[in-house]
């Protein structure tokens, strides 16, 4: 909070020595949870001065944790442009799975379905079952990647998980041809649960051998602790998709670096895509 009223940028990279992950969430919003232009505290919003002074500029530096957003899907963080040079090039897939990576714990669901409750004042009582269902499995669920899915009694759990939120997500949205006058903490709310379902339907599908899926402990505050909460993870096995579609499509891209390598091949120049 007391550096918030010192920073020009708000950004995360910015704060030294930085803050645990759970103190990061209380403070920050996703990009489905922004309120956009109906927000109270436009004015003060680090992003929204940030697309402001970029739409004036010719040039625009930033870093790769914007990238990794922006190629995650949130394009509308970076302002219209034609030409992208990336400087640390080899450091950007990296980033990008990162910012890629999903979630699910008991903790997560259940702080969804707070949210639910206290914005929207819709029971949760499926989800809450669905929650305590996860829990249960994932206590004895060994660290580690499942190169093939989910065991069978985790997946059935997540995909309750799915069903539940599938349904909340329905209930949070306007009937419809009725005009959406959802208000700010019942936006977030929707935001939440949609975000808790599009994780849960991932990891209850089928296997594609697309994504990596595995489990991992971690403490209250984000870090690891063998006697922590276990959480179910996924992410990209390859990230080249979402630079091609997010980040290159119909621009030109230079990514400089000195120990860049392309097909196997050492390249220790800029390299023009």
């Amino acid at each position: 909070r007391a550096w918030a009223e010192e920073t020009d940028t708000g950004d995360r990279d910015d704060l030294v020595p930085g803050v645990s992950d759970r103190a990061w969430r209380q403070v920050s919003v996703t990009s489905l949870e922004c309120l956009g232009q109906k927000c109270p505290l436009l004015s003060e919003c680090f992003p929204e001065r940030a697309r402001a002074q970029t739409r004036e500029a010719d040039v625009v530096v930033t870093n790769h944790a914007m990238l990794g957003i922006a190629a995650s899907g949130s394009t509308h963080v970076l302002p219209e442009h034609a030409v992208l040079v990336v400087d640390e090039a080899h450091e950007l897939a990296d980033r990008i799975t990162s910012q890629s990576t999903a979630e699910l714990s008991a903790a997560s669901i259940e702080a969804a379905a707070r949210l639910t409750r206290r914005h929207a004042g819709l029971p949760t009582p499926d989800l809450d079952r669905a929650a305590a269902d996860l829990g249960a499995a994932l206590m004895d669920l060994p660290e580690g990647r499942f190169p093939h899915g989910l065991p069978d009694g985790v997946r059935a759990a997540v995909a309750h998980v799915r069903d539940a939120a599938r349904e909340l997500v329905t209930a949070l949205k306007p009937a419809a041809g009725e005009k959406d006058t959802t208000d700010g903490g019942a936006k977030i709310a929707q935001a939440a649960m949609l975000v808790l379902f599009e994780v849960a339907e991932g990891m209850a599908a089928d296997p594609t051998g697309h994504d990596v899926l595995w489990s991992a402990r971690s403490s209250a505050d984000g870090g690891w602790d063998a006697s922590g909460i276990t959480r179910l993870h996924s992410a990209p096995l390859n990230v080249s998709g979402l630079v091609r579609t997010n980040l290159l499509t119909e621009r030109t891209g230079i990514f400089t670096s000195a120990t860049l390598s392309l097909g196997g091949t050492f390249e220790p120049v800029a390299r023009s895509l």
